[in-house]
């Protein structure tokens, strides 16, 4: 069942990034507002459910559960710790954009890089150029044809200064992973691993045509959370109830992200399209830090 899932989001990825990349030069996609509100529902339906069964990973892995005795415990720490975040961004956005992309590159390189098969030389060496790959792709190679755009999203997450440096060592980086995304697709070819090959082939071609918000939806959405989702099942970790909790940590997290777009609306800032890719990126920070931290336990437990 498991294999048959993990074939059905391969067609998927593939179907879904084939389409967005051939309609993301129309009319209606290159709308910047349209990004933000398309942004803003996938990562509703697609991004906040994969951090929603964190704490099936520490009660069912016996990760510090110690500490936390229930799913009300553990959810209040949750939120605490994440609008904690959330409120650190609002103050040094500069400090807290960096350290979200460099928490963001860890995550993604970890969870959607292939884990060393042994210990040769040569699986490590393919595992760190895939890591990095994998942990950087949507991020620098936007750099390439989508500079000023880029600079402007991170200006409206920080400040004009800080997005310009971050942009440039991202558009020094993006040519290293080209050449790796050149050096996996043969690697995997010549082991005649064709659908990887397709997955790293698209979404280089993704993030070096699409717009980076269009690009985030690809790779965050499409690729990136149906794998862990998937992951999870793999290990057997599946909680009763499934669709309930799944439901509930979802409408939970909106809320979630709906309290601080009252908040940040209050702040009378921007227009209403730009809060709400600010409000997107502030609250799937505060929620990534502290479910990176719990998905780091758990590989550790698991692998």
């Amino acid at each position: 069942m498991l294999k048959r899932f993990r074939s059905y989001h391969r067609w998927f990825f593939f179907l879904s990034t084939v389409l967005t990349i051939s309609l993301s030069r129309t009319e209606l996609l290159s709308n910047l507002y349209v990004q933000i509100i398309l942004t803003a529902i996938s990562v509703s339906i697609f991004g906040i459910p994969h951090g929603t069964f964190d704490f099936e990973l520490i009660k069912t892995n016996k990760l510090i559960s110690n500490f936390f005795k229930s799913s009300n415990s553990f959810g209040l720490s949750y939120l605490v710790l994440a609008a904690l975040l959330a409120l650190i961004w609002l103050g040094v956005p500069y400090f807290a954009l960096a350290f979200f992309l460099l928490v963001s590159v860890y995550h993604w390189g970890e969870s959607d890089a292939v884990a060393p098969q042994d210990s040769s030389l040569v699986e490590l060496i393919r595992y760190l150029i895939e890591f990095s790959f994998y942990g950087t792709a949507l991020i620098s190679l936007t750099s390439i044809f989508h500079r000023e755009t880029l600079i402007n999203l991170f200006a409206i997450l920080s400040n004009l200064d800080a997005a310009v440096n971050l942009v440039s060592i991202l558009n020094n980086l993006s040519y290293l992973i080209i050449f790796f995304s050149f050096l996996l697709l043969n690697y995997y070819s010549f082991k005649g691993q064709i659908n990887k090959a397709m997955e790293i082939l698209l979404v280089t071609l993704a993030m070096l045509y699409c717009e980076p918000l269009i690009g985030f939806i690809i790779y965050f959405c499409f690729l990136h959370s149906p794998k862990h989702i998937l992951d999870f099942f793999e290990k057997g970790d599946v909680p009763e109830r499934f669709f309930t909790k799944l439901l509930i940590g979802t409408i939970v997290s909106i809320v979630f992200m709906f309290l601080i777009f009252l908040f940040i609306n209050s702040l009378s800032i921007e227009n209403i399209n730009l809060q709400i890719f600010k409000v997107v990126f502030i609250s799937l920070a505060g929620l990534t830090i502290p479910h990176v931290l719990f998905v780091r336990l758990w590989h550790l437990r698991t692998h």
